[in-house]
Order: C-alpha cells, then structure tokens, then sequence
C-alpha cells in the first residue's frame, strides 16, 4: 500500500468514525460518563442541536429567568404541533421547578435525544409532546432548591411571583394540555426517618391530584387506571415504585391539596396531571445514572400509558373541562381534613443506625405505619356563584387574573350590580394538614355595588372557575387570604370581593 493510500484510509476511517458518533448523540451527561450534571450552557447547546437534528423537534422560547436566562422548551410532533389536537394527546413534561433536583432534567434530555434518533415513533402517532427540561436554570447552576429571587417555584403557581412560572403557565395555556407532569426528586434521608432507623427506597413515586375540587373522574382514573399500570411497568424494569407519600414515620399521607404547586395548579384547570417525585440522593451525581434512567423509564410509562388509553383521556378531560363551564351552582370545598382508614401502610425500608451526622446501612426490612391518613374529607363547604366583583382598588387581585389569562370584564362608570357581601368578623388560626392557616368567622349580607371605573366582573363559567374560588372565597384554605402578598386581605371587616349572580344582571357574558 502507497503512502497517499494510507493517508486517504485513515481519513476514510476518521470520517466513518465520526459519523458513527453522529448516529448516536450522547447527551451532556453520558459524554461526562455521569460524572458531571449538565450545566446550563450544555442544556440550551444540546436541545438546539436537537432542533437541528431532527424533524420531529422544534425548540422555542419559555421565557427569561430572573438572572436572564433564556429557558428553552421542545415541542415534538410527527406533524404541525397541536393542529390534530382533536385526535392526539398533548402532554406537557416539565422537570427541575427546584434546582437541586437534577435527575428529571437529564432524563428529559435523554427522552428528547430518543425521539431526535427516531425512536419512539409510535408514541407520536397519538400525542404531541412538550418538553420542558429546565424551569429553574438559576437554581441549577447553583445547585439550589429556590430561584434568584429565592422563590420556591414549586410554590409559585395560584400566586405567580416569579417569572419562571409565569411563564410556565403561559405555555399551558398557549397549548391547554391535557396531560401535565411536573418531575422532581424526594429526599429519602430525612431526620424524622432516619431518627426511627431507616430510609425510604422508592425510586419513583407517582403523586396523583389530592384536592377534592379537582374532577373526580379524573381522581379516579389517575387512581385505578394509571397507578396500577405505572407500577407494573416500573416495578418490571427492576425499580421500586409507590404512590407519592409524604410525613414521617409517625404521620404519613398523600401530599398537599393546595393548588400552589405545579400539580394541582394544573390539576385545577380539569388536567391529567400528576408529579413524579425520583429518589434523590445525598450528592448532585452519587448514582446519578441509576436515577437518570429510572425517571426516563417512569416518563416513557406515562406516554406509553397516554397512548394507551389515548380515547379515555380525550373524553374524561374534555368531558371535565365542558363541566366547568356549564354546571349550575357547583359545590366547592373550602376547607379539607386529612383522616384514617382501616389500613395499615406496609412499605419497604432501608434499615440505618444514625452516626454523628451520618448514617450507616444494614439490611432492607418491611415497616407497618398506623398513622397512616389517606384519606381527605370534607369540612366547610359553600356552591360557586356567577360571577366576583372586583373593586379596582384591588390592583393586585385584578393583575394577577390577567397574569392567569382569566376573562375578566371591565365595568362602566354607575352601572349597578346587586350580590353578596362577605362580612370577616374573626380571623383565627387553625392547622390543616400540619399547616397552620388562616380562618375567617364571616357572615353574608345582601349587596348593591354601583361600579367604579376599573372595577372587574369575573364570570365563574370558564376553565379557571375552581382556580377563581379557591383564590377568592375568604375562607378557602388555599386561598389569597393566606398569603403574605396579600396580607391587607386579612383584617376584619368587609371583604373587598363581591359574589355575584347572573339573575341580578343582564348580559353578563356575550
């Protein structure tokens, strides 16, 4: 063989090579041998060469974080993005609300370079997907739980104090899904359970909607459809799996009802949704592989699942979100308890014997929790009205309906509307699930409102009809009244929001 024939082979073989390489795209993580999570700078890198790889993916814009960094997201579809919505399944993945919990991101990074190889192909012929790998990027790159502003993200949805999730629900909806899963990881050392001897092993749980105001057809479904299917696909793959479960050793129940958080406050709006909580660990990469893979697996299980049963999500949500708009004098739950049944909650454990500050392992044991409360009930209750009238020197109230793309109409100067006034006459504290809330002692009396220009009438017929009660009634559990934002909301005295009826005005809605 000549030397210019040797030459050209070796460049032959640097080219096949190379496109080897190419036809498998290691993600930020697998090219750092799962040593190194990946950072921000790598995110926004890789989901572009993504978009640039293949035809399924288009990569947009969510929005700007607090320290401006663009957050990207990915829409993945076999065709135009949401133009078949009446024959497939949008679903809305989104991971790392908290910067500190790494492992979702990854996996939607790898999910989204599965379907950038071709991969999966059969899933899009019945959903379009949006991916959402990143929320926080702040967060991350500091490996902090809070954004910049030190906001818990994850807390963040009925009040939208800051821009990540703002623009979150933006993209709900911009698309309204009709499946929602928000991935974080669980811390399964805490104090309260290693003081006892152990540690919890679940390396996925999936926590379905807990608050008695969300669709209970939906509740059910979740419940008897897709619990007992993820825990068969993920157990098979050789993962431990549970139903989302939070407390200690002493008290466990399923996790909050409040509508703050990413689940619920899309689980409000008649959504499929769900959180996915991974096992987190006590080092950003120590087995960082394992957990990587584990909530690929558990993701892929809910798509899988969504292809599934594809027809009954349609019609459950649709069917869901037509009842919000269209039932008459709907009950709302106010306030919830958490109570007992006759089970006893029987889990598997790691065993541990607490030294100093650190713990060493023994052997993996079956443990039977008594105070074991999965069921919420009931307590305060009241029906929904048309409408709330608000007065406009609530600027906050009415700005942040806008920031939730709620209808709202605006009034003319002297126009008279007659309703029900709420009448705080004691606040007091009470504790509902291990919270301490504020509750109002009110009485109603009748109302006749004469509009102020700015004032805003907020028909209750729309998607967001629980969100809006549960935000507005002053003796909701989850609502404005308890938060620091709006502290003048708890004082004694005449409640600012008006309830209204459609009787007492003509041409409300158009």
């Amino acid at each position: 063989m000549t030397r210019n024939s040797k030459f050209i082979l070796f460049f032959i073989c640097l080219f096949l090579v190379s496109c080897a390489r190419d036809a498998h795209l290691e993600t930020p993580l697998e090219r750092n041998n799962f040593e190194e999570l990946t950072s921000y700078a790598d995110v926004l890198s890789f989901v572009q060469k993504l978009d640039r790889r293949s035809e399924f993916i288009t990569t947009d814009t969510l929005g700007i974080s607090v320290e401006e960094r663009i957050i990207p997201y990915m829409k993945i579809s076999s065709g135009e993005f949401g133009e078949d919505r009446l024959n497939k399944l949008i679903v809305l993945l989104f991971a790392q609300q908290h910067g500190n919990e790494p492992s979702g991101k990854e996996a939607v990074l790898a999910l989204a370079r599965d379907f950038a190889e071709g991969k999966h192909t059969d899933l899009l012929e019945h959903l379009d997907i949006l991916l959402v790998p990143q929320v926080n990027p702040d967060g991350a790159e500091r490996h902090e739980r809070r954004n910049a502003d030190n906001v818990d993200l994850n807390r963040s949805h009925l009040i939208l104090n800051a821009p990540e999730t703002i623009a979150l629900r933006n993209l709900f909806h911009t698309w309204e899904p009709y499946v929602t899963v928000d991935i974080h990881e669980y811390q399964p050392w805490t104090r309260s359970w290693i003081e006892k001897g152990y540690i919890r092993l679940f390396d996925e749980q999936y926590g379905l909607v807990t608050n008695l105001n969300t669709d209970e057809t939906i509740r059910l479904f979740s419940e008897r459809e897709f619990l007992p299917y993820a825990e068969r696909e993920i157990t098979g793959a050789g993962y431990t799996f549970h139903n989302y479960i939070v407390g200690s050793p002493d008290r466990i129940r399923y996790s909050t009802t409040s509508i703050n958080d990413g689940r619920l406050g899309f689980g409000i709006l008649s959504t499929f949704s769900l959180i996915l909580e991974g096992k987190n660990a006590r080092t950003p990469t120590e087995d960082l592989q394992r957990r990587t893979e584990a909530q690929q697996h558990a993701l892929l299980t809910l798509l899988n699942f969504c292809k599934d049963k594809k027809a009954d999500i349609l019609s459950i949500v649709r069917s869901a979100r037509r009842n919000l708009i269209t039932m008459e004098d709907p009950e709302f739950v106010l306030t919830m308890g958490r109570q007992r049944d006759t089970s006893v909650l029987s889990i598997p454990v790691l065993e541990v014997v607490p030294v100093n500050d650190d713990y060493e392992t023994g052997d993996t044991v079956i443990v039977d929790i008594e105070n074991y409360y999965p069921l919420v009930v009931k307590e305060e209750v009241t029906t929904i009205p048309d409408a709330y009238l608000i007065p406009a020197t609530e600027d906050r109230i009415i700005d942040l309906l806008e920031k939730h793309n709620i209808l709202i109409k605006r009034l003319k100067e002297g126009d008279v509307y007659r309703g029900e006034y709420f009448i705080i006459r004691e606040l007091r504290t009470i504790e509902l699930e291990e919270t301490e809330i504020i509750f109002s002692e009110l009485r109603k009396e009748p109302a006749v409102h004469i509009a102020r220009d700015g004032d805003v009438l907020v028909p209750t017929n729309q998607l967001h009809r629980l969100m809006l009660a549960t935000a507005l009634e002053p003796q909701s559990m989850h609502g404005l009244l308890q938060y620091n934002e709006f502290r003048h909301l708890q004082q004694t005295g005449r409640y600012p929001v008006v309830r209204i009826e459609l009787s007492d005005v003509a041409g409300l809605v158009e």
